[in-house]
């Protein structure tokens, strides 16, 4: 499941793949967030504060338990 959410954010230009060689000769692929990926991010955790913050007066408390999930 991990692997085709990553080629997607790929194809949609959030992440770029790089392929390294670390020092123990094994060839791995790295992911970083690009510039478009960050504004995407900050994007949707606005979007997801609002919900929280919706769902919060609907039921008191959620918006501490919701905005945990927010933060990582």
């Amino acid at each position: 499941m991990l692997y085709p959410l990553l080629h997607r954010l790929g194809r949609l230009g959030y992440v770029t793949t790089e392929w390294r060689t670390p020092p123990e000769g094994r060839r791995r692929r790295y992911y970083a967030l690009t510039g478009e990926g960050r504004a995407a991010l900050a994007e949707h955790r606005r979007q997801w504060l609002t919900v929280t913050r919706t769902l919060d007066g609907v039921w008191p408390g959620a918006d501490a338990r919701l905005a945990a999930f927010s933060e990582t």
